[in-house]
């Protein structure tokens, strides 16, 4: 592989268009247009000649230019930093710093395109990074996709960043074995610009040599350009480059802090064991517990903070579980496409929780067929991704998982008599008709078992559980042409059923859940409007025997459960507005309306949140009310050893400062009220129930970003 070719910079000629630009022409008249060429043309020469001081001083200019533009012009400002970056810093970076400055170049084209989604060279320039990525990392269908919402904005226009897209989407298209569409791409381009060198290489035959008046003759019929039905672009909502790495990095345009995970760091962090869960764990606010997967947020119990798959609720993302928890998560991270972590402050659009949010998003529609087969000390498993016509695509990924090599490895299979093992299947279909409208479904199936020696309440023998989880989503999304309006709409069923044993317990529990949310955005000029409503039914059915007191070796006394059951509802809304109200200050406001699950008052809850950044630093500031209802799904034994009760409400306030670049910085205070206990359904327990808690904390997080040799 070339030395980390994400973006290296474009090639010669893609390196010309970003220098002879219209866009360049049109700077702001802080920046006067030639000088800015003239410095990426010394970059450019810099890089040939090996003088690193050349650079540095060209960027030095560069820099100021963008600083001059930022308030009349703040994406241009954005676009000129991220040209620093793959135009100017990369050729002088070690090789794996220059995957750090792809990412950073990637995450202020992503910030411009949020602000200006029809940016002609922030959207070429993203595609470019995409087509540069080599192609083991699976960037070829987003760079399809943003060079295809090139042509869809500015197809018609006679620039040479235009020619240069239908060239290299072109080539693109050969990559995905569409050679048909490939040549049609470059029959139109042709066709636009006669002259293009690279065009006219592609659509000239030994039949008609060089003539690039060829694609024009009559018996000859030009393709209509590659728009709408057969080179449909990714609905505008989806601007933000979805592999982000975000941990540490985050942009005044979200007011709230977050972490946005890529693939490669779910695969490659130390301890994570390739689990998505086992990896948030090594984040800023979250404390780990155990060998468990399970995710503690700023002193919060594991049910505070749900996770979302799809936009659906998931009851219990984890395999293997115990009286402490599970060992690992239920998702396979090769078909995860984004990863958004809250540790508190979260959006007023989530509801029904306490103290932190997972929301996970799956692939989209492949383009172009590819399969995966892994194995590691565990697991054993495999992804294909299949397109189904130039409209539709599925992907299905499976994995086997058995834990004797990794107990045998840490000495460990004393504590498991009988090694866990889990099987699993996760399925998903997209559909695009046209342009804008974006069809989905997905499955997910997942049973597993285990036995481990554990010691609770005095008693130590065989914990033995049996589980499986069942989850089906469908989802529909519509999008504006320009991205500033977009609507999703989401139904989901899940299920979970699982069966405990240990001393005098055996318990078998059913766990279902049938919803459905609504979540629209509306953007004008500086302001964004959101909303949205969503709806759930939930049921349980329990039955067994359960202990009668806190002992629970064999003999104790028990408490029969005859298919007890219950059901409740969740109803609820929110609307939430953020004002750009200048450069680089963003404010927002919002507030959810909720009727809880076990419930019957209703709750508000206002949050608010605010940014300020000032260059390479950003101080944040949020808080409100969060609530979420009495249900819970997971089963404690009894313990007067610790305080009862289930909190209804907590009050958050956040306070941080960041700073982006090398070292990167975040730090962050918090403080956490609980309050509104409520006694919990257990049985067996008369232990005092909590009135207040508190939880307070800071984060702190500098990832020096300087890599390499």
């Amino acid at each position: 592989m070339r030395a980390y070719d994400l973006t290296m910079g474009l090639v010669p000629a893609a390196v010309a268009v970003l220098l002879t630009s219209g866009w360049v022409q049109a700077q702001s008249k802080t920046a006067d247009a030639e000088a800015v060429a003239a410095d990426f043309a010394k970059c450019e020469q810099a890089a040939v000649e090996k003088v690193e001081d050349k650079m540095e001083a060209a960027v030095e200019r560069l820099e100021a230019a963008a600083a001059g533009m930022e308030r009349a012009r703040p994406v241009d400002a954005l676009v000129i930093r991220a040209r620093i970056r793959s135009q100017c810093l990369i050729p002088f970076a070690k090789i794996l710093r220059q995957g750090a400055l792809v990412g950073e170049a990637n995450e202020l084209l992503a910030k411009a395109l949020a602000r200006e989604p029809q940016h002609l060279m922030a959207r070429f320039m993203l595609g470019m990074n995409h087509y540069r990525t080599p192609e083991f990392l699976g960037r070829t269908d987003a760079a399809v996709q943003e060079l295809e919402r090139v042509l869809e904005f500015h197809g018609e226009r006679i620039e040479p960043v235009v020619a240069s897209t239908y060239l290299y989407l072109g080539e693109l298209y050969v990559r995905q074995g569409r050679e048909a569409l490939a040549e049609q791409t470059w029959r139109r381009g042709a066709e636009l610009f006669p002259t293009h060198p690279g065009l006219r290489e592609k659509v000239s035959g030994p039949e008609h040599g060089d003539d690039p008046k060829v694609v024009a003759q009559p018996n000859r019929p030009v393709p209509p350009t590659p728009r709408d039905h057969d080179a449909r672009p990714q609905p505008a909502v989806y601007a933000l480059e979805p592999i982000l790495v975000e941990a540490g990095t985050y942009s005044v345009d979200d007011p709230r802090a977050a972490t946005r995970l890529s693939k490669l760091e779910v695969y490659t962090m130390p301890g994570g064991t390739a689990d998505i869960f086992q990896t948030l764990q090594t984040l800023p606010g979250v404390t780990r517990v155990g060998d468990g997967g399970d995710l503690y947020v700023r002193g919060g119990d594991p049910a505070e903070t749900p996770i979302y798959v799809d936009g659906a609720r998931l009851f219990h993302p984890g395999r293997f579980e115990t009286l402490n928890g599970s060992i690992f998560g239920v998702l396979d991270p090769s078909v995860l496409r984004t990863a958004y972590f809250s540790s508190g402050g979260f959006s007023a659009r989530y509801g029904n929780a306490l103290s932190g949010i997972v929301a996970l998003e799956t692939e989209r529609r492949p383009t172009t067929f590819r399969w995966r087969a892994g194995a590691n000390l565990v697991s054993v498993g495999g992804t294909v991704w299949q397109p189904l016509g130039d409209r539709a695509g599925m992907w299905s990924t499976t994995m086997l998982t058995h834990t004797r090599p990794l107990l045998e490895l840490h000495d460990r299979t004393d504590d498991y008599p009988e090694s866990p093992t889990s099987g699993q299947l996760m399925v998903g279909a997209a559909l695009e008709p046209v342009y804008g409208l974006e069809l989905r479904v997905g499955a997910l199936g997942v049973s597993d078992r285990t036995t481990a020696l554990i010691s609770s309440t005095g008693y130590r023998g065989a914990f033995r559980s049996e589980s499986g989880t069942r989850l089906g989503t469908a989802e529909v999304r519509v999008s504006s042409s320009d991205g500033r309006m977009a609507a999703r709409l989401t139904l989901a069923s899940s299920t979970r059923d699982t069966r405990f044993r240990f001393g005098v317990l055996e318990r078998g529990h059913e766990d279902s859940h049938l919803g459905a949310r609504l979540d629209g955005e509306f953007e004008h000029s500086h302001v964004v409007l959101r909303g949205g409503l969503e709806g759930a039914r939930l049921a349980s059915l329990t039955d067994g025997a359960v202990p009668a007191s806190e002992n629970v070796a064999p003999g104790s006394p028990v408490v029969r459960l005859d298919r007890n059951r219950r059901s409740s509802e969740h109803l609820g809304g929110y609307t939430e507005i953020e004002w750009r109200a200048s450069r680089g200050l963003a404010l927002l406001g919002g507030v959810r309306l909720d009727q809880l699950p076990g419930e019957v008052d209703k709750q508000i809850d206002p949050r608010i949140a605010a940014a300020y950044s000032a260059g390479a630093w950003t101080l944040r500031v949020g808080g409100g009310r969060f609530s979420q209802g009495r249900w819970r799904t997971r089963y404690a034994l009894p313990d007067r050893g610790s305080p009862a009760g289930v909190p209804l409400g907590a009050y958050h306030l956040v306070a941080g400062i960041q700073r982006e670049g090398a070292p990167a910085l975040r730090a962050e205070a918090y403080t956490k009220r609980y309050e509104d206990y409520v006694q919990e359904d257990r049985v067996g327990t008369d232990a005092p129930v909590a009135t207040v808690g508190r939880a307070a904390g800071l984060d702190v997080l500098i990832r020096p970003q300087v890599l390499g040799p």
